[in-house]
């Protein structure tokens, strides 16, 4: 089986406040009537293939948007258009705005019912963050399975977002030891509680620069696969990292 993986969006948290009825409607009723036709067999092949449908959903929202906007067909799509049915399918609308959220549900359950199948290397990625929360709050990767994914399959389907989230994991640490270094421990507030058991018993000057070079490694990887992505958040997240200066936080944020 061939199945095409498309790059997730972090977080999966995409703005839906001016999306119309047209392409939006018509692509997120095309996951539902696929899930309709595997209700039934809902197989590990099967639920691999429907996480794959939503993500790919998920990930040309923008460009669905720019559609919507050329023909001047904007809407108040999260009011007009919502129906909880997309629920059952694992999308959301997120609390902390007018945004859509999918759970990741789908290939979860696939690495439940069986986490050493044939699609292992597609199912395994769930392991690291699990069935997500709409909120978005808090969320911390599982660091050990994301370097497992990273080493069991270098070459496997989502070991693009693997280096992804890898990389802001260690752009966040950077950012803690930045603060303990200069003495601002206060400023860190909740994220320190987050980040306490990753911080090692070293000089926190060696650690920023360790995490820093690790988290450079990374991104770096990540460009390599896709040349030409485009950072929302943050804007110029490999320039800010390499000269210290970065300061957005991907994880345990409000």
């Amino acid at each position: 089986m061939n199945i095409k993986h498309f790059l997730i969006i972090p977080v999966f948290l995409i703005n839906i406040s001016s999306f119309s009825e047209g392409i939006i409607k018509k692509e997120l009723e095309k996951c539902y009537s696929f899930y309709e036709t595997v209700e039934n067999d809902l197989s590990i092949k099967n639920l691999v293939l429907l996480d794959s449908t939503l993500k790919k959903f998920i990930n040309n929202l923008d460009s669905y948007e720019e559609i919507e906007r050329a023909e001047g067909t904007i809407a108040d799509y999260d009011i007009k258009y919502w129906e909880d049915k997309y629920r059952k399918i694992g999308i959301e609308r997120a609390y902390s705005g007018p945004s859509l959220y999918y759970s990741n549900k789908f290939l979860a359950d696939a690495h439940k019912i069986d986490p050493n199948s044939r699609y292992r290397k597609y199912t395994y990625f769930s392991t690291i963050f699990g069935i997500g929360d709409p909120s978005g709050l808090g969320m911390m990767p599982n660091v050990k399975e994301a370097y497992k994914y990273l080493k069991d399959f270098p070459d496997g389907p989502y070991i693009d977002e693997v280096y992804l989230i890898l990389a802001r994991f260690h752009t966040d640490l950077f950012m803690v030891v930045r603060s303990l270094n200069n003495s601002e421990k206060d400023i860190l507030d909740y994220k320190y509680d987050c980040y306490e058991s990753y911080i090692e018993n070293k000089p926190y000057a060696v650690q920023m620069k360790d995490n820093q070079r690790i988290a450079v490694k990374f991104l770096r990887e990540f460009l390599k696969i896709h040349s030409n992505h485009k950072f929302r958040y943050p804007k110029n997240w490999l320039e800010d990292l390499e000269n210290g200066t970065i300061d957005c936080w991907s994880y345990c944020s409000d």
